[in-house]
């Protein structure tokens, strides 16, 4: 976890758009892994409001599932 948080604040840091949604994806695919449905949502719904924004179809085409995933988890 520690190493997704680094990740997160670098990405965030470079202020790179699509480095910073990539991050967020693989953020939420961590906590997918580990079952935890909040946290997924949040970093999978904060990379598709970036990926909306910036007109990148494919990352939000991946970011969705989770969402749904962690949707489905939390009832």
């Amino acid at each position: 976890v520690l190493s997704i948080q680094a990740a997160l604040a670098l990405a965030q840091q470079l202020a790179h758009p699509l480095s910073l949604t990539m991050a967020l994806r693989w953020a939420a695919v961590l906590h997918h892994l580990r079952r935890e449905a909040v946290q997924t949502r949040a970093h999978a719904e904060a990379s598709m409001t970036i990926t909306t924004d910036r007109g990148f179809p494919q990352q939000v085409a991946v970011a969705m599932p989770l969402r749904g995933w962690a949707l489905a988890a939390s009832g």
